[in-house]
């Protein structure tokens, strides 16, 4: 593997799956002009290049497997290499489903907060129903059988570890809009 990176800045974007993670990591990074990156962005490049099929439950066996075989901060490594992050960058990263991962992210970063995106299970499924074009087929009980997969199940510890815990049952504005104002008031933009 390459040389390890280290962080100067990083936002970090926690949340149940259909949450809201990655429509906000990207409209940050867009915003703050950070690199993104996404842990499920890796996994599903892993899984093309295994020849695994690029479904939510292939996605989550193979994600188990990777945090097993590679440890935490390889697979932080990894994402970040994936990403091209630059050693003493800022990122937004998204897709944080266990608190090791965030952890590991804040030893790396001089400076990070971490965003965790409460929204209860109906909502995210219907949103989820909204935006899975793989398959629009995919039922509550199905959602639920991949909410409570063991790759998610570390996803609720993460909220009481977040420096913000934003409702996001809001408008995707008013949480880009709360996140940066957050940001602001801890002087991430100071340094």
């Amino acid at each position: 593997m390459s040389a390890p990176i280290h962080l100067h800045r990083a936002v970090i974007i926690c949340g149940g799956i259909a949450s809201g993670k990655s429509s906000l990591a990207r409209s940050i990074a867009v915003r703050l002009a950070y690199v993104t990156v996404s842990f499920g962005g890796l996994v599903s490049d892993s899984a093309v290049e295994r020849g695994v099929p690029v479904s939510r439950g292939a996605l989550q066996e193979l994600g188990a497997q990777m945090i097993s075989s590679m440890g935490v901060h390889s697979l932080v490594q990894a994402a970040l290499h994936r990403a091209k992050a630059a050693d003493g960058g800022d990122v937004v990263i998204e897709g944080v489903r266990h608190p090791s991962v965030l952890l590991e992210l804040r030893t790396i970063a001089d400076l990070s907060v971490s965003v965790f995106l409460k929204l209860d299970q109906r909502r995210r499924y219907e949103r989820f129903a909204l935006k899975d074009t793989d398959d629009p087929s995919i039922s509550r009980e199905e959602f639920t059988t991949f909410d409570n997969h063991p790759v998610e199940a570390e996803t609720p510890e993460l909220e009481p570890l977040a420096d913000i815990v934003i409702d996001a049952a809001m408008a995707a504005g008013s949480v880009r809009d709360q996140v940066l104002e957050a940001l602001a008031s801890r002087g991430f933009f100071h340094n």
